[in-house]
């Protein structure tokens, strides 16, 4: 660098000094700002102002007086007009070499200061000790000053905490950095590290032992939250928690950074009660998990080694009636005959109570499943009973889902027997539809069946629910209930006394995810 000039801009507007300042090989452009006519009269017996730009807007500006004045002092000073809007200027008795508007590109601005400085000769007389003499006699309305005062009240101000640090060491921090480090940058830099010695701890709560190493490590790692006990000799003292955040600055040889500084204390707090609440409810799940995995396991020992025994007593009850049916009397037929309805119903009870003990236990492979397959062999096994009752089955064209065959199969066959089973005084009328969604589909099972009471709507799908009218053992709904859980489902119903009920459920479609939910109680509302 051979030098520097200067460019005095007198005006209001402190962003606008930029767009005047060119950029010159070997020498540096440096500019003041002032709104006081008096200091720029004063700045100009410095000799360190090579071109004068005036903007015409300043308030209580009489730009023909102030420039007869400039004329007086420096008659060989490039002088340059910034008129706003579009209203003519052509002040008498004053001088200016040139006349800029606000609607002139940045671009002609710097290039007309470049111009009037190299007509004036300010760029072959620029010296670098020129403007160091020069620099001491700014006077406070310059831009270092009010900017410099500026930043300083910004960064006091500022709602969170900064400190610099400086080879390690926080040479300086703000008022809200010291309420945040209960400490003061008066009591020396080299007292700083040593009150934070052993004070600041990670996120997992393990001290943390070099200031240095961890300041460092902010700024490759990213903010990071600390913990910082302001009082160490007081365990029962809460800690604070701080998001901290880094910055390398450029200041010499130096190792220098700005840190700054958040309280997130309640944060944090919420933080913690929030995953101590999450790892309550995980134990919860699982325990809840564990519970039902037991009870399905207890039920399914217990279905399946009953399934022995009983049908001894059923053997037995048969034998005696053909080995000595004739010489018992009515009441001891009567008798047998209960015995053996109660084991056929004991049979069915535990024969249903397998089957829902075995869906979620077997692993069930969930692959492409066509409904229409399905319900085509569903139809073929109850061909025999849709004849008895007379009863007409009516299907909509079905998609592909995600499943297991042979539980929608169980599932479609317990609704439609459900459907014939509790048919009111007309045929059976059993109609299946569909409605698509992009993810999955809802099935519906419509009948013109008796119906079932509102008030015990939402017991349909409990396990051993019945309406006490029937044999039944209170396990299909429930079935079929855990059947599309299982597959990721829900299922629901709404029935009207005397005239049918229809049989809401959902299943994913073949690009849906499946997710299976836990076995709850039934819900007879149409979801949202």
């Amino acid at each position: 660098m051979t030098g520097q000039v200067g460019v005095l801009y007198l005006g209001p507007a402190v962003e606008a000094l930029g767009s005047f300042l060119p950029t010159i090989d070997d020498i540096a452009v440096v500019g003041t700002v002032t709104e006081s006519t008096d200091a720029a009269l004063d700045r100009l017996g410095t000799d360190v102002v090579d071109c004068l730009v005036v903007d015409t807007r300043l308030p209580e500006l009489d730009v023909a007086s102030f420039l007869a004045t400039v004329e007086e002092s420096r008659s060989d000073l490039p002088v340059l007009l910034f008129q706003h809007g579009d209203a003519e200027l052509d002040p008498e008795g004053g001088r200016y070499d040139e006349r800029l508007t606000d609607a002139d590109p940045v671009a002609l601005r710097q290039e007309t200061v470049r111009a009037a400085l190299a007509d004036s000769g300010a760029l072959e007389d620029a010296t670098e000790e020129r403007w160091d003499d020069g620099l001491r006699a700014v006077d406070e309305w310059t831009s270092i000053d009010r900017w410099s005062n500026l930043s300083q009240q910004v960064v006091e101000t500022s709602p969170v905490g900064i400190a610099i640090v400086v080879d390690g060491r926080i040479t300086r921090v703000n008022r809200h950095a010291e309420e945040i480090l209960q400490f003061s940058s008066e009591t020396g830099c080299a007292r700083v590290t040593d009150q934070l010695s052993g004070r600041i701890y990670d996120e997992s709560g393990q001290p943390v032992s070099s200031m240095e190493f961890h300041f460092q490590q902010i700024l490759s790692t990213g903010p990071s939250v600390v913990g910082y006990d302001p009082d160490p000799d007081h365990a029962d003292k809460p800690r604070h928690w701080l998001l901290v955040n880094g910055k390398p600055l450029d200041i010499s040889d130096e190792s220098a950074l700005v840190l700054i500084f958040k309280d997130v204390t309640k944060l944090k707090q919420h933080q913690d009660e929030l995953e101590r609440r999450q790892s309550e409810l995980d134990t919860a799940v699982t325990e809840l998990k564990r519970s039902n995995a037991e009870l399905e396991q207890f039920a399914y020992v217990a279905s399946h080694d009953l399934r022995e025994p009983l049908r001894m007593v059923s053997n037995y009850l048969g034998l005696l009636e053909r080995r000595y049916g004739d010489e018992l009397d009515e009441d001891a037929q009567d008798f047998i005959g209960y015995a053996v309805e109660g084991a056929q119903r004991m049979r069915r009870f535990i024969n249903d109570l397998l089957k829902y003990s075995r869906v979620g236990r077997d692993n069930d492979e969930l692959t492409l499943v066509d409904l229409n397959d399905v319900l085509d062999d569903v139809r073929t096994d109850l061909e025999v009973r849709l004849e008895e009752a007379d009863a007409e089955l009516t299907v909509a064209e079905l998609p592909v889902v995600q499943g297991n065959e042979h539980r929608l199969e169980q599932l479609f066959q317990n609704l439609i027997s459900n459907a014939i089973k509790y048919a009111g005084d007309d045929p059976p009328r059993i109609e299946i539809g569909v409605s698509l969604e992009p993810d999955q589909c809802e099935i519906t099972v419509t009948d013109n069946g008796m119906g079932i009471d509102p008030n015990k709507q939402d017991q349909a799908f409990d396990l051993f629910y019945t309406t006490g009218r029937d044999d039944s053992t209170g396990i299909g709904l429930a079935l079929c209930r855990k059947i599309v859980q299982s597959h990721g489902g829900r299922i629901w119903l709404n029935s009207t006394p005397g005239e049918g009920t229809t049989i809401h459920f959902t299943l994913v479609r073949k690009d849906g995810e499946i997710e299976s939910a836990d076995v709850g109680t039934a819900d007879v509302s149409i979801p949202e």
